[in-house]
């Protein structure tokens, strides 16, 4: 049930989305990972007094039953959440592109709501004052991602550049970055900034392992580059290159073009 995107969400839509709950007594009720979901979700689970889990990878159990489950402690362990085990409602978001569409089954049952204010209540609470273009969501939809992290610099930075184009990745970056001027604001990816969803994520001169990958799918394919081999990146990383950055970055480059030249200009 992905929300739209608008102003103060709940506002306008918890109201109504609560009243569907309230209806069908659902045990799982699952919202886009988006601003609108964020704001929805949390604010719902406690209106129900349901449980609330931020971007799960959702499977089934050996005895068919649903299972949630996520990455916690830097991505050193897992938490898995059994709905039936539960025993109440499970508020869940999902970040854009993680999950896919079903085909078949049965026709989805249209539920349909009437909003009634009372008497001498105020219509106009909510005030649509315009959108602007998002720059940064095409990471939203990549399947691979580039993220730089604090061990980069602005001389380095451009480097990265050229490795997401010749890897026909996204490019992001840590807060840290952002904040020192080098990436720009909306490459940002991180707990409490842009989610993404990529199946293979390198990450550059990322030496801690926390935040940032909480923006990333538990489920992505880790490349870490760092000059420090006991970085804790390192520690949740399925490969991993020991390196200074203006190195490493050009050689994977030159490496690229030989093996795949069509790609690597393109």
């Amino acid at each position: 049930m992905p929300p739209r995107d608008g102003p103060a969400t709940w506002t306008s839509d918890g109201d109504a989305l609560a009243a569907a709950c309230d209806h069908l007594r659902p045990a799982l009720i699952l919202l886009s990972a988006t601003g609108a979901g964020r704001d929805l979700a949390p604010r719902l689970a406690a209106r129900l007094a349901a449980a609330f889990m931020p971007e799960p990878a959702i499977a089934r159990g050996a005895r068919g039953e649903i299972v949630l489950s996520r990455v916690v402690y830097a991505a050193t362990h897992r938490r898995r959440l059994s709905i039936e085990e539960l025993g109440h409602p499970v508020v869940a978001t999902l970040t854009p592109g993680t999950h896919h569409t079903a085909s078949g089954g049965d026709a989805a049952e249209v539920l349909l709501l009437e909003r009634t204010a009372p008497a001498g209540a105020d219509e106009h609470r909510i005030r649509w004052l315009g959108r602007g273009a998002d720059p940064g969501r095409a990471l939203d939809g990549a399947h691979i991602l580039v993220v730089a992290g604090n061990g980069v610099t602005a001389k380095t930075w451009p480097l990265l550049g050229e490795l997401a184009a010749a890897l026909g990745a996204g490019l992001g970056a840590t807060r840290e970055l952002c904040e020192r001027g080098i990436a720009p604001a909306h490459a940002e990816i991180g707990v409490g900034a842009r989610r993404a969803a990529p199946q293979v994520y390198v990450v550059c001169g990322v030496s801690e392992s926390g935040a940032h990958l909480g923006g990333a799918w538990s489920e992505a394919e880790i490349i870490a580059i760092d000059r420090d081999p006991d970085a804790a990146i390192f520690r949740v990383a399925s490969y991993g290159i020991v390196g200074e950055i203006e190195r490493v970055v050009p050689e994977l480059i030159a490496a690229l073009a030989a093996s795949c030249p069509v790609a690597a200009t393109s």
